[in-house]
C-alpha cells in the first residue's frame, strides 16, 4: 500500500494541466511566430496590426539539382601521403575548386500568406495549447475582443483556421519570388531560386479556391491551395506528380476538410498531443527559464518529428519565405543532428528516430559507394559530415565531407542505444548490427598500424590551425578515438546479444588504438594539438554525451577533471547557439549545476527571439538564422540535468542547484527498459522495470536508503547507492529513513 501511494502522490505532484503560452503583437519577424507542424509541414503565425501572416514550409522539399560525389583522385591515401609530406595545399586548391563549381541539393522556400483580418480588427495576443496542439489569436474589435483558432492535421499537410464569425478575410500570396535573398541566394557558392534554373510560381484559382504551383527542375512540383467559407479558413500544400495532379490533390484536401469542419482535424491534433504528452516525462521546476526550455522544447520535437513524418533537417518544417535556408536545411551529421534528436529516448519518444534510421538504410548504396571510391573497399559505409535526404554529399571540404569517420560512427552509435533504450532485438539484428558493421569497416580502412599500434588520421569536427578552412586533421583526434572505441564495444556486446561470432578486429582495435590524446595532463585535440577555445569541444565528448571514461580510475578522473577546467575557463565568447545545450551537460557531467542553469539561461536570453525562435546566433531582424538543434538539444539537456547514467550508475538532480525546491520529474526513460521517476523535496525515487534487469542507482540524498518492493515490504540499506536486479513489470520505491 505505501508504494501505491508514493507513486499516485509522485504523479498528481508531476502530471498537472499544463498553462498555455503566450505571445503578445506585434510580431513583427518570422521567427517570433508561433508554431504549428506535423514533421513534413510547418507554418509560422506571425503579423501586426491587422495584418496576419502565415509562413509556409515544408521539410521534405527538396531541389536535388547537384552535389559532390566523392573524387577518387582525392581518395584517403592521396589525402594520407600529403600530409605525411607536409603539402596538402594541392587538396585544398582541388576541394575549393568543387565548393564553387558545383550546385548542392537544397530545400527551397514556398511563401507566406499575407492576410488583412479587416477594418477595425488588431491581432492583440497568440495562445499556444500545447496538450492540445492549437493556436489561438485574440484579436481587438469595435466590439470587444475575439478568437481565430488554428489547428495542424497531424498527418495530412494542412492547417485549418476557424476564424468564427468574423469578416472575410483578404489574402495576398507572397511566395518566395518575392525576395532577393531567396531568388539570389545568401552567398556566391549557394544559388538562389534564379540561379537554380528553378521557374516562377503558376498562380491559379478553382472553384473559389486558389493558390500557385511551384515547379522543380528534377522534382515533383508542389501547389499551395487555400480557400475560405463563412467561418473556416483552409491551408494546403502537398507534391504530385505534375502540376495538374498537386493542385488536384491539394484543393481535394481543402473541401474534405472543409466538409468535415474544425472540429474533426481538431481531434485529430488533439489525440496526437494528448498521446505524445502521456507518454512525455513531466517535469516540475521552479525556474521559469530552465521550466519553459524544457517545455517549448518537447513541444517543438513533437511538431518537428513524427514516426511516420520524415527525418529532421536543420529547419524541419519550418522554412524562411524570404532567403534560401542556411546551410540547405540539410542534414549534419558532426553533431546538429543527434543533438536535435537528444529528447527522443530519456524523453520516451524512441518512436520518432525511426525516420532518421530508416533514411539511413535508405541511403546504404550512396554510403557504400563513397566508402569504396574514398577507401578502395566494398564493405564499408562513409557518411559526408553534410547530406540530403538521399545520402547526397553537400559540401566538398576536408575537415568535414572527407576526414570525419565520426559522422558515420555517432549514426551507428545512435542505432546502437535506440537498442539500449527498447530493448528491440529485431531492431538491432536487421537494421543496427549491419550498419554498425559498415561504419566499423570505413574505420578499419583509415587506421594505420605503425610499431604495432594503430594510429588515426582525421579530424576534430570544425577544429582548424590554418587560415579558410586549412589545417582541419590531426594524427589520433581525441573524439574520433573515443567514437572508434565505443563502436568496438558495442560490436563486441552486440554479438554476445545476438549469438553470433566476434570480428577479432574489435578487440584489437579496443587493444591496440589510444583511448584518447593527452597533452600535458589534459585531453588534447589530436597528437601536438591542444585545445583551445573552440565551439564544437568534441575532445570532450567523452565525458559527455557518450560517459566513455572509466572515472573510478584515478588517471583518467584526474584528465577529465583537468579538461573540464581547462574548457571552463576559455568561457564562450562567439560561439553558437548549439553549442549552449552540450555545454549544460558538461556542467552536470561534472556536477557544477549553478554553472549548466547560469548556461542555459545565458543561451535563452542570448539565442532565442522574442518570439522564442532559436536562432544559430544573434542577428538583425529579417537575418535571422534559425536552426532547431539548440531548442531541442535544450530539452534533451534538462532531462539529463534530472538523471543520467555514469559508468553504470543512475545520477539524479546533479544539473539542479540544491537551494531550488519542488523538483520533481516523472517517467524519464533509461537504458534497459527502466523508468524513473523522482520527487527531491519528498526524497523520494521510483524505478519501474518494463523488461527486468539490474540497474543502480545512486540516492540523492544523504543516508540510509528504505527500499520498498512489490510484495516484499520495506528494507534498510545503508550506503550511497542502491543495486537492484527487477523483474518485468516491478516498481520499487526508494526513500530516505
Amino acid at each position: 500500500m505505501r508504494l501505491l501511494l508514493l507513486a499516485l502522490t509522485l504523479a498528481l505532484s508531476v502530471g498537472a494541466t499544463a498553462q498555455p503560452l503566450e505571445w503578445s503583437f506585434p510580431l513583427e519577424t518570422t521567427h517570433d511566430g508561433l508554431l504549428l507542424g506535423n514533421a513534413a509541414f510547418g507554418v509560422m503565425i506571425w503579423g501586426e496590426g491587422r495584418t496576419l501572416r502565415l509562413t509556409l514550409g515544408r521539410a521534405d522539399f527538396w531541389d536535388h539539382q547537384g552535389g559532390h560525389p566523392f573524387d577518387p583522385r582525392l581518395g584517403f591515401s592521396a589525402i594520407r601521403r600529403r600530409f605525411e609530406q607536409g603539402d596538402l595545399e594541392p587538396i585544398y586548391e582541388a576541394l575549393g575548386r568543387l565548393r564553387q563549381t558545383e550546385m548542392k541539393p537544397t530545400v527551397l522556400p514556398i511563401g507566406r500568406l499575407d492576410i488583412d483580418l479587416g477594418e477595425g480588427i488588431m491581432l492583440k495576443r497568440g495562445i499556444l495549447y500545447t496538450e492540445t496542439g492549437q493556436v489561438e489569436l485574440v484579436v481587438g474589435t469595435a466590439g470587444g475582443e475575439r478568437s481565430l483558432r488554428f489547428v495542424m492535421d497531424p498527418e495530412r499537410p494542412l492547417v485549418f483556421i476557424d476564424r468564427g464569425d468574423g469578416p472575410p478575410m483578404k489574402v495576398r500570396p507572397v511566395t518566395a519570388w518575392h525576395f532577393e535573398d531567396a531568388i539570389k541566394g545568401r552567398r556566391p557558392e549557394e544559388p538562389g531560386l534564379q540561379g537554380r534554373g528553378i521557374p516562377r510560381p503558376e498562380p491559379f484559382t478553382s472553384d473559389q479556391k486558389a493558390g500557385w504551383v511551384q515547379r522543380r527542375i528534377l522534382d515533383p512540383p508542389l501547389a499551395v491551395a487555400y480557400a475560405q467559407t463563412p467561418g473556416s479558413f483552409v491551408v494546403a500544400a502537398d507534391t504530385a506528380s505534375s502540376a495538374d495532379a498537386a493542385i488536384r490533390r491539394v484543393t481535394t484536401l481543402l473541401e474534405s476538410a472543409l466538409r468535415e469542419g474544425f472540429g474533426p482535424t481538431a481531434s485529430r491534433a488533439e489525440q496526437y498531443r494528448t498521446d505524445y504528452r502521456q507518454s512525455t516525462p513531466a517535469v516540475e521546476l521552479p525556474d521559469e527559464d530552465v521550466r519553459f526550455a524544457y517545455r517549448y522544447g518537447m513541444y517543438k520535437f513533437g511538431a518537428a518529428t513524427r514516426p511516420e513524418g520524415p527525418a529532421l533537417t536543420l529547419q524541419g518544417p519550418w522554412i524562411d519565405a524570404y532567403q534560401m535556408p542556411p546551410w540547405l536545411s540539410d542534414y549534419h551529421f558532426n553533431i546538429n543532428v543527434q543533438m536535435s534528436y537528444w529528447p527522443a529516448l530519456p524523453g520516451n519518444h524512441p518512436e520518432h528516430l525511426l525516420p532518421l534510421f530508416r533514411m539511413l538504410e535508405r541511403n546504404q548504396g550512396v554510403f557504400r559507394e563513397n566508402a569504396r571510391v574514398f577507401l578502395g573497399i566494398e564493405n564499408g559505409l562513409k557518411i559526408p559530415h553534410a547530406t540530403d535526404d538521399r545520402g547526397t554529399r553537400l559540401i566538398p571540404e576536408l575537415n568535414g565531407g572527407y576526414m570525419d569517420p565520426g559522422s558515420t560512427l555517432w549514426p551507428a552509435l545512435m542505432m546502437f542505444e535506440y537498442y539500449e533504450y527498447t530493448l528491440d532485438e529485431a531492431f538491432l539484428r536487421e537494421t543496427a548490427y549491419p550498419f554498425m558493421q559498415g561504419a566499423f569497416n570505413m574505420l578499419y580502412a583509415m587506421l594505420e598500424e605503425k610499431n604495432g599500434r594503430y594510429r588515426l588520421l582525421a579530424n576534430s569536427p570544425e577544429y582548424y590551425t590554418g587560415s579558410k578552412g586549412k589545417g582541419g586533421i590531426g594524427i589520433n583526434p581525441t573524439f574520433q578515438l573515443v567514437l572508434a572505441h565505443h563502436l568496438s564495444e558495442a560490436l563486441q556486446r552486440t554479438a554476445r546479444l545476438l549469438g553470433l561470432p566476434a570480428d577479432p578486429r574489435w578487440s584489437a582495435v579496443r587493444e591496440r588504438l589510444p583511448v584518447s590524446t593527452v597533452i600535458e595532463g589534459r585531453l588534447a585535440v589530436w597528437e601536438g594539438q591542444p585545445y583551445t577555445a573552440h565551439r564544437h569541444f568534441s575532445h570532450l565528448a567523452g565525458a559527455s554525451p557518450f560517459d566513455f571514461y572509466d572515472t573510478a580510475d584515478s588517471f583518467w578522473n584526474r584528465i577529465l577533471r583537468n579538461s573540464y577546467r581547462e574548457w571552463n575557463d576559455y568561457g564562450m565568447e562567439g560561439y553558437p547557439a548549439w553549442s549552449y545545450p552540450w555545454a549544460v551537460m558538461l556542467h552536470t557531467r561534472f556536477g557544477e549545476a549553478e554553472r549548466a542553469v547560469e548556461t542555459l539561461k545565458a543561451w535563452r536570453k542570448g539565442f532565442t527571439s522574442k518570439g522564442h525562435g532559436t536562432l544559430h546566433q544573434p542577428m538583425p531582424p529579417g537575418k535571422e538564422i534559425m536552426q532547431l538543434e539548440a531548442g531541442l538539444g535544450m530539452a534533451g539537456a534538462v532531462l539529463y540535468m534530472l538523471a543520467h547514467e555514469q559508468n553504470g550508475i543512475v545520477h539524479l538532480f546533479r544539473g539542479i542547484p540544491e537551494a531550488w525546491e519542488g523538483v520533481r520529474f516523472e517517467r524519464i526513460r533509461l537504458k534497459g527498459g527502466f523508468f524513473l521517476s523522482a520527487d527531491r523535496d519528498r526524497r523520494t525515487v521510483e524505478i519501474e522495470s518494463t523488461r527486468g534487469g539490474d540497474i543502480v542507482v545512486a540516492a540523492p540524498w544523504n543516508g540510509p536508503i528504505l527500499v520498498s518492493r512489490d510484495g516484499q515490504g520495506e528494507f534498510r540499506q545503508d550506503g550511497s547507492y542502491v543495486a537492484l536486479s527487477m523483474g518485468p513489470g516491478e516498481r520499487v520505491v526508494l526513500h530516505a529513513n
